[in-house]
């Protein structure tokens, strides 16, 4: 489990600090509500970006995987014959 401080509020919080905020060049670990929270609050012309960091974008693809072959298998077991 990553532990990363966010650069906002400076906790790691239960799962640590899994999102991106990118203001210009610059990208920092942050909570999703305090990335949020950047992004609200930031002056008018400075462009935020809030995005989900490289492990938890994996995290998110291996939990679709695992639903989609759950489905899959939900599916096939219902329409079998019992014979």
């Amino acid at each position: 489990m990553d532990q990363s401080v966010c650069a906002v509020c400076r906790n790691t919080g239960h799962h640590g600090a899994q999102w991106v905020a990118r203001i210009g060049n610059d990208e920092m670990r942050v909570h999703k509500p305090c990335g949020q929270k950047l992004v609200e609050t930031a002056p008018e012309g400075t462009k935020v970006k809030l995005y989900p960091s490289k492990e938890l974008r994996q995290k998110f693809a291996d939990e679709r995987r695992a639903r989609d072959v759950q489905a899959f298998w939900k599916q096939k077991f219902a329409t079998a014959r019992h014979g």
